[in-house]
């Protein structure tokens, strides 16, 4: 039996959709940067405020993926990070094959790449659980700043 490809590009692409659907489920409006943007993928803002919130998306398909990596060590000109792990077969809330989604402001990224084992990445399980899923966060911020 062969093993199938996998088309990151494709997932990664999808992930970034995933993130402007929540997003807009939530009442913001939000879209997709340009490639040629470096570190930002998704913008979000509040029809009413109109500040621009930057988001960077990272995916990660494996089921054993255990962190996400950063360029340089830095997160760029961001407000907050999604860290998307596809989840294959780990539990999750008692079922099976749930994606795990973390929502972190880019705060909190700094100081999990500083305690990280080495500068440029975050270990998946040194991240706190109430930022799964934490949504409301990046609605908060594009509200009120």
């Amino acid at each position: 039996m062969t093993s199938k490809q996998i088309d990151t590009k494709a997932e990664s692409t999808a992930a970034e959709q995933l993130v402007v659907a929540e997003l807009g489920l939530r009442g913001l409006l939000s879209g997709i940067y340009p490639r040629s943007f470096p570190d930002v993928d998704v913008f979000a803002f509040d029809r009413d405020i109109e500040k621009i919130v930057k988001i960077q998306v990272k995916y990660r398909h494996a089921a054993g993926a255990s962190y996400a990596e950063f360029r340089s060590g830095s997160l760029g000109p961001v407000d907050f990070v999604v860290l998307i792990r596809a989840n294959q077969g780990e539990a999750v809330g008692g079922r099976k094959d749930v994606r795990q989604i973390w929502v972190l402001p880019s705060a909190e990224v700094d100081i999990l790449l500083k305690r990280g084992p080495g500068k440029d990445r975050i270990t998946f399980s040194t991240i706190a659980d109430r930022w799964l899923a934490a949504w409301d966060v990046i609605v908060e911020y594009a509200k009120h700043g």
